[in-house]
């Protein structure tokens, strides 16, 4: 299964799934993609993304792709994502330390 890591400011800061590094790029151009959910998301209060962050994709790393299989994998189990759904594949799953999820604001 093709892994790619998002890379903001050259820190690795993101994990999801695509067909290819060209999908994976068009889904960061996507205005409802995951840069507008990156940007949306803090760090420690701080957007994990700014206005003048410069990101790329590249090959998720062994150790990145066991992260994203254990998480999607926990969640799973857990009942709150469905096998059958695409959404199990395309779920994104963050390197970094994110403030909890009702801070977004989509």
């Amino acid at each position: 299964m093709p892994l790619f890591t998002v890379q903001i400011d050259g820190r690795d800061v993101l994990v999801f799934y695509a067909e290819s590094v060209e999908e994976a790029d068009e889904c960061m151009h996507d205005e409802e993609g995951w840069t507008q959910y990156i940007r949306a998301t803090r760090s420690g209060g701080v957007p994990v993304m700014g206005a003048n962050s410069q990101w790329s994709i590249v090959d998720a790393t062994p150790e990145q792709r066991e992260r994203w299989e254990t998480e999607v994998n926990g969640l799973i189990a857990d009942g709150r994502l469905r096998v059958e759904d695409m959404e199990a594949q395309n779920h994104p799953v963050f390197l970094v330390a994110v403030d909890p999820p009702d801070s977004l604001s989509l």
